[in-house]
Parts: structure tokens; sequence; C-alpha cells
């Protein structure tokens, strides 16, 4: 298949005519489109025009018409003067459209179901230019520092988007990728901004002040800030969230979310740390505790011997959740949390393996036991060097399980580990998952596939190992 480029211009503004840095701009687009299509690559090139806001309305009032009239009257202007130009398109889009509306206001409700989404009260200084509040700090002898227009002062309640949440992840997504953002100058530019704590957006505009936008899907009596609305085009030009194209292009290839989900792990090294560690804590308590314990329960004859196994067996007939709360607390009392034994002790026998290596120790005939016993060998010797080493296969499969149950271990990590530094990998992909997944699914997705991984290769490479630990048991 060949490689995909998706190249877009800005979307054009309706409250004028087209000029000539519009036709600049989307003349270099249309040229690097054709460069890469001469290349043997598929190439999606998006244009369009952005027609909401309070400059479309104040336009539109100054020359007697509606909002409606002008969008539509303009963005045809736009489209008719690319085939001129030679300019072609793969599409040509509009704010306006319905399966645009539609696209904004899923995000917006994801957003705000994720939790990143609040209303509060806000006043400052609002540039119609601009359509945005203008900080103090911006303001010029009360004047827009760009428009150089007289600043109107607004107090009015309002939806704002937690910016701020999200600049510690920008900062390291961008150092992270230096060709994210290019030139280098911008990079440092964006970087610079971003050292500083950022403002919570506002991102509605009430419908008492301003009805040209789209509607927010859970309040009907705001309209959506304009610049949350227009970038949103990019997705919809490409049939977000589930169109092939979207797939295709924005996504491009799946090697590329891949790609996003390795770099978040590597930035968490201590997370990868953390889990090799309890696994290799798990699998080592595994095949010490339960060889142990079966042999014991094989060996001697004890009156209890039968209740214990019982015991034993009865724990796998509840749910890890079960036992959540009280092994919580007992860890608590004992000043385990946030350590790698408050991950290791609730898991440290298990009556399966107990189970299945008591039944494979009962096959074995009592002369060999008798033959070492003649031989001079203590207990613990039988059990090391003549009975051990026949439980190989048995020992492959809990060492499995064990490790199987380590690796996916997520909600007893995330309760006993408080501490981002002992987190686990699963606790830190959830994190990541939960960051990504109101906008972007596919990168969720490709978390999933990547934690699956180091299951599937251990299962692949150890399938014979398991199939003799689970026939042997059973010969007699």
């Amino acid at each position: 298949m060949s490689d995909k480029f998706y190249v877009t211009t800005p979307i054009y503004y309706v409250n004028s005519k087209p000029h000539l840095g519009h036709v600049y701009t989307s003349v270099i687009a249309d040229v690097l489109t054709r460069y890469h299509a001469l290349k043997g690559e598929q190439v999606f090139f998006l244009t369009g025009t952005d027609e909401h806001g309070d400059k479309i309305v104040e336009t539109a009032t100054k020359l007697g018409t509606t909002a409606r009239a002008l969008a539509d009257e303009n963005s045809a202007r736009f489209r008719a003067i690319w085939p001129e130009m030679n300019v072609v398109p793969s599409r040509f889009i509009r704010t306006t459209d319905p399966e645009h509306i539609a696209t904004v206001q899923g995000i917006l409700q994801k957003v705000f179901d994720a939790g990143d989404i609040y209303f509060g009260e806000y006043g400052g200084h609002y540039c119609v230019g601009c359509e945005r509040f203008i900080a103090p700090n911006e303001v010029v002898d009360g004047k827009c520092p760009d428009h150089q227009t007289e600043l109107k002062f607004v107090q009015e309640q309002n939806y704002f988007f937690k910016m701020e949440k999200y600049r510690p992840w920008l900062v390291e997504y961008i150092n992270a990728n230096p060709d994210f953002i290019r030139p280098e100058r911008y990079r440092n530019e964006v970087l610079g901004m971003l050292r500083e704590p950022l403002d919570d957006l506002c991102i509605s505009r009430p419908k008492s002040r301003l009805e040209w936008g789209i509607e927010l899907p859970f309040d009907k009596n705001y309209v959506t800030y304009v610049w949350f609305d227009a970038l949103i085009n990019y997705l919809t030009g490409i049939d977000y969230p589930n169109g092939p194209e979207f797939a295709g292009y924005w996504a491009k290839a799946p090697l590329h979310n891949y790609r996003r989900v390795l770099e978040f792990i590597a930035l968490k090294g201590y997370a990868l740390r953390n889990t090799i560690i309890l696994v290799t804590l798990a699998i080592l308590a595994a095949l010490t505790v339960n060889p142990m314990a079966a042999y014991a329960l094989s060996r001697y004859s004890m009156r209890q011997s039968h209740k214990i196994l019982i015991f034993l067996l009865a724990t796998m007939a509840f749910p890890h959740e079960v036992a959540m709360i009280p092994n919580f607390l007992m860890l608590r009392d004992l000043n385990l949390l946030n350590t790698f034994a408050a991950l290791v002790l609730p898991g440290l026998a298990n009556g399966f393996a107990i189970f299945l290596l008591k039944g494979f120790f009962d096959s074995l005939p009592r002369e060999l036991y008798e033959a070492a016993q003649v031989d001079g060998a203590s207990e613990f010797r039988t059990f090391l060097t003549i009975t051990l080493p026949l439980t190989k296969p048995i020992l492959a499969v809990i060492a499995l399980n064990a490790f199987v149950q380590a690796y996916s271990s997520f909600m007893w990590a995330f309760v006993v580990c408080q501490k981002q530094s002992m987190w686990t990998l699963m606790v830190w992909l959830f994190q990541f998952q939960q960051s990504n997944a109101p906008t972007l699914p596919h990168l969720v997705m490709a978390s999933i596939c990547v934690a699956c991984v180091p299951t599937l290769i251990v299962f692949l490479f150890c399938q014979r190992i398991i199939l003799r630990g689970i026939i042997i048991p059973t010969m007699k």
C-alpha cells in the first residue's frame, strides 16, 4: 500500500471576499499535493470556509444582510475561484455543513462527559476582531494590540475547557517529538509560551449575545466558541471518527499510533521498571510457595489436609474484588502500601496451582521417596532434586499464570499504590487511555494492542510447555 499524505489550508473566514493571501496559501498547498502525488503517494487536500462567530454577524449587520446570506455568498466565491487558479482540493468544507455541526457537537459532548469542561463566570476585555477575551497584559492603551480597536468589557457566565490540565502532557509530547512543530524557532516559541500556567479557555458564547454558532449539545442556551468549532474541520473533512479517510490519513498508519503509545511508555520509564520487578517477584513467589505447599499436603498425612485443600480451592470461587478491601486494610495497618510487597503478597499462594501440583505429587510412586531416603537424602533434598525437576512443565504453566496475573493487574495496583512512582504499566496505560478516549479512540485501541503484546509473545513461544503442563497431571 502506498504512503498517505494529508495537506490542509487554513479555512478562510467569510467576512470578506477572497484576496491574494488566500490564493497564495492555497496554491502552495496544491503544489505540495501534486508533489506527493508524483511520488506515488495517496494525497488528500482539504480547504474550505470558516463561517461562524461575532465577526461574521458584525460584518453582515454593516452590509444590511444576515450572517447566513453573507456566509453563503462568500463561501461560493471561494469555491469558484479555485478552478480559475487550477487549484484542485479533494474536498471543500464549510463549518455550516450539517456533518461538521454533528462532529463538533459529538466531540464537545465527549469532552464534557470526560469532565474537561465546566461552567463558570468570567469578566474581561473582549475584542470582536479576535473573537476572544484579551488578557490584561496584552491590552495596549485600552485597545486590542492586533486590531487597534477599543475593547469592550464583558462579564458573563460561560463554559470553560481545562486547558492547563493538558499543558504538562503537551510540553512532554513536543519535547519527545522534535518534528511535531517546524521550523525549530516556532517550536521554541510554543515551548516558551507553555512555561507558564495556562488560563482555562472559554469555549462558549451565550445566545443572548451571539446566536450565529454551533449550539452546545449539553446546554441549548449557548453556542460554541468559533475556534473550538473551526479547528475540528480538519477531522470532519476526512470523516471523523469512523470514516475510511480518517483511518487512513489522520491516523495515517497504525504504526503512528503505536509509536505515540511507545513514546508515552518510554517517558514513564519507571512504569516499565515497576512492571518488570512486579512480574519477576510474582513468578519467583509462585514457584516457591505453591510447590512447597503442595508437596507438604501430598507427603504428610495431616488430619486437616483435605480441609486445607478445599479451603484453597474455595478461594477460586470468589473474584479477587471480594478480598480487595480486607487486603487493603491489612496492608495499610502493616505500612506496606506503595511497596512491591503490597502488589505481591495477596497473590502469594494460588489454590489452583497447589491443587495441580498436589495431584502430580500424589501420582508419583512411593518407591521414589523410599529410594531417596535409603540414599540418605533429606526431605528438602528429595523435594528440591528429585520431585521438583519432574514438575517442570507444570511449573511453567504456574509461572505463565503468575506472569499474566501480575502483568495485567490494574485495579489492585491502582488501589495500593497511590504514588505515581510505583504505578505499573497497566495503570499508566489506563491514564493514557483516559486522556485520549474523548477525541482519539484510535490511540486507545493502539495502547490496548501494545499491552497485549508481551502476553501474546509469551504464549506463542511457550505453547508446547503449556500443553505438557496440562496433560502431565492427568497421566498415570
